[in-house]
């Protein structure tokens, strides 16, 4: 019935410990310094139960699961920071999962390993896990962090990849952070726009404008280059942005390149003027860092290298007026 199991401390089970189908039990696992909770068996609560995992209350202690973790509602509760909560088995939450944000948490679950419910910490005074997520404006994806020391978009990758049971994230590196895996991309942004991003010409239009013409060869020589999400991998995993902040990164250079190879432009010396500087295009060291961590295949590394073609006079821009449909 609603019953409640308290424990406090070492316990060892052999087993499984659930509670009654009427979902109003409720169990309570506390471990400190002294004591150690090892469950091998299945742990869980019926539906509209609840399941308290507190771990370190008092130092470094640890509490075990080798099987299955499931609870309308999980709170782990692991904010002495020293107290680890591991869990082999799958993890389910229906309602609500309240994570300690201080402690750390293992999860070794395999594919069903699912939290259905709302995601937020109890630790130290966030309250919360903060992320940015902003995929819904199609163009730029926000949900770039540090995954096992790479940056990654967190909506591309599976946990399949790895080829460890330890999953860590970590908010995207050369960016200020916010909170929690939140970064502020104010000078990423600033940084894409001094390279001007739009076609720029002097042609005059009007309301009978319909479109430039381009033929499938002027498209090619930047289409791979205008998919870029805006996402700032590979201005994390540039080490030159890590040493000069006034780099505009792999991001800006690339798409200053996509619209000077762009036939509808005609301010080709003016977009070169912009990074012909000591920090500009000469200053990336063709680390190719930038270009491994692209989730679209931009390939930055190379945009940068076919901008100092020109620059350099390997390659010419064919001077040609854009071609305009009328209605």
């Amino acid at each position: 019935g609603a019953s409640t199991l308290t424990v406090a401390a070492d316990i060892g089970i052999v087993g499984s410990v659930t509670t009654s189908a009427d979902g109003q039990g409720t169990l309570v696992f506390t471990t400190t310094t002294t004591n150690t909770t090892v469950v091998s068996g299945n742990v869980g609560t019926s539906s509209a139960a609840l399941l308290v995992v507190t771990a370190g209350e008092n130092g470094g202690a640890t509490a075990t699961f080798g099987g299955d973790v499931f609870a309308d509602t999980l709170n782990i509760d692991n904010t002495a920071a020293t107290g680890n909560v591991a869990i082999a088995g799958n993890v389910r939450a229906d309602t609500s999962f309240n994570f300690g944000a201080d402690g750390i948490l293992v999860l070794n679950g395999g594919a069903a390993q699912t939290l259905t419910g709302n995601i937020t910490t109890s630790g130290g005074n966030t309250g919360d896990i903060s992320v940015t997520n902003t995929a819904g404006t199609v163009t730029f994806a926000s949900l770039g962090m540090m995954i096992n020391g790479i940056p990654r978009l967190a909506c591309y990758t599976k946990i399949d990849e790895f080829d460890t049971d330890t999953i860590t994230c970590a908010p995207l590196v050369n960016f200020p952070v916010v909170r929690d895996l939140v970064v502020n991309f104010a000078t990423f942004f600033q940084h894409h726009k001094d390279m001007k991003p739009y076609v720029m010409n002097d042609i005059e239009t009007d309301e009978k404008t319909r479109e430039f013409l381009q033929s499938p060869k002027e498209l090619d020589k930047f289409l791979q280059f205008s998919y870029c999400i805006n996402c700032g991998l590979c201005y994390s995993a540039c080490p030159v942005v890590a040493t000069d902040k006034k780099f505009p990164g792999p991001q800006a250079l690339t798409q200053m390149y996509r619209y000077f190879a762009d036939n509808r432009d005609q301010a080709a010396d003016e977009r070169l003027k912009i990074v012909d500087d000591r920090h500009g295009v000469w200053r990336c060291h063709f680390a190719g860092s930038c270009s491994k961590v692209c989730p679209k295949g931009v390939d930055p590394a190379l945009g940068i290298q076919l901008l100092r073609g020109y620059m350099m006079g390997f390659s010419k821009k064919e001077k040609k007026e854009p071609e305009l449909v009328r209605t």
